[in-house]
């Protein structure tokens, strides 16, 4: 199967997932930053890049929604060029304008009323984000691998019934 960029839904939809989940479940993840570990909070209400108020710049122990889903999608975006290492100029421009313009959109889970159907959703989502993102050798070291990870563990441990694993969300659109 050959590797492709999931869209900016599928991105939102597992950002949703995690920012609107258990919070006592799926609060961040531990990471390394300059040699040491740290955790890493998501805070479903932290946009630094869009307040131009925030003073000081990032805060390194949280990330947005924003920051969150321009990671997961350089990631599968790093995984697509490193398995098709002929991408031309316009294919780069393309992918780096992509990343430069994501912007966050809540996925309205509303809709989604059979009892563990966004927990199922999002295992499988996460699953085909995993299985794109995952063709860089570095892949079970990054960030996005970690928060892919969280989705399913969390996600999985959610679900009772193996059996509502059932569904189609390989690529999800609104």
């Amino acid at each position: 199967m050959s590797a492709f960029v999931h869209g900016t839904d599928h991105i939102d939809l597992m950002v949703t997932y995690l920012a609107t989940g258990d919070r006592e479940t799926v609060k961040g993840i531990e990471t390394t930053h300059e040699g040491h570990y740290r955790f890493v909070e998501l805070d479903p209400d932290y946009f630094p890049n869009r307040d131009t108020r925030s003073v000081g710049g990032k805060d390194p122990f949280r990330i947005g929604p924003d920051e969150l889903g321009c990671l997961l999608l350089a990631q599968n975006v790093r995984s697509v060029l490193s398995r098709y290492k002929n991408a031309d100029a316009d294919e780069i421009t393309r992918y780096s304008k992509t990343l430069a313009d994501y912007r966050y959109r809540p996925v309205n889970v509303s809709r989604m009323r059979i009892a563990g159907e966004l927990d199922q959703v999002a295992i499988v989502a996460a699953q085909s984000y995993a299985y794109q993102a995952g063709e860089t050798e570095d892949w079970p070291a990054t960030d996005a691998y970690r928060w892919t990870t969280s989705i399913i563990s969390t996600a999985a441990r959610k679900l009772a019934n193996p059996d509502l694993l059932k569904t189609d969300a390989w690529c999800f659109q609104r």
